[in-house]
């Protein structure tokens, strides 16, 4: 079984990696200097060699705060670049090499359900990309097409950011690559929006 993650850098990204590894499959990481995952051709080329995809996660995004007052249409294009776009062209590229096949995972956020305050760039590019996966899933039947909903994720990266938040309901990226996982094994969930 052969599996490609994109993000295979981040956190969650290695963990994703790690889970499937433990699990027998083989993996091919996208990270920044493997393919520029806003760029279309450089992602077709990068999967072209595969031959055959079983599971496409797509774990490569961003995050920023800023409220509406100060939002810049630059900085809405750069997230739905990070959270859509990077989806977008992996989705694209491995469709051909899955047969109509396999499973497709994106990584959306519990802030995709409504806007929050300071969030609106955020909110709105993973909501957007909740809808991309569900239209993936009504276009392509053959294919488990989900979408985990993390709350906020437990990284070295978010607890040096706030350094005295209450990390108890935060999630391991272990257990949401656990989920991740089971999406791409499960034969009989499609087009659903998992809350980890």
């Amino acid at each position: 079984m052969r599996a490609v993650v994109t993000g295979a850098a981040g956190a969650l990204g290695q963990a994703v990696v790690q889970a499937f590894t433990s699990a027998g499959w083989d993996v091919t990481g996208l990270r920044r200097q493997d393919a520029d995952l806003l760029d279309f051709a450089a992602v077709q080329s990068a999967l072209r060699p595969l031959r055959a995809i079983d599971a496409v996660v797509c774990c490569a995004g961003g995050y920023s705060e800023a409220p509406v007052a100060e939002l810049e249409a630059g900085d809405l294009r750069r997230l739905f670049d990070l959270n859509v776009v990077t989806a977008l062209n992996a989705i694209r590229a491995a469709l051909p090499l899955m047969n109509g096949r396999g499973a497709i995972v994106t990584v959306a956020s519990r802030a995709a359900a409504a806007g929050e305050a300071g969030l609106a760039a955020y909110t709105a590019s993973k909501s957007a990309l909740l809808r991309l996966t569900e239209a993936v899933a009504a276009e392509h039947p053959g294919i488990r097409c989900n979408t985990v909903l993390p709350g906020m994720i437990d990284t070295p990266a978010n607890r040096a950011d706030m350094p005295g938040a209450d990390t108890v309901s935060w999630v391991p990226p272990r257990k949401i690559a656990g989920v991740i996982l089971y999406l791409c094994t499960d034969d009989t969930v499609s087009g659903a929006s998992i809350p980890v």
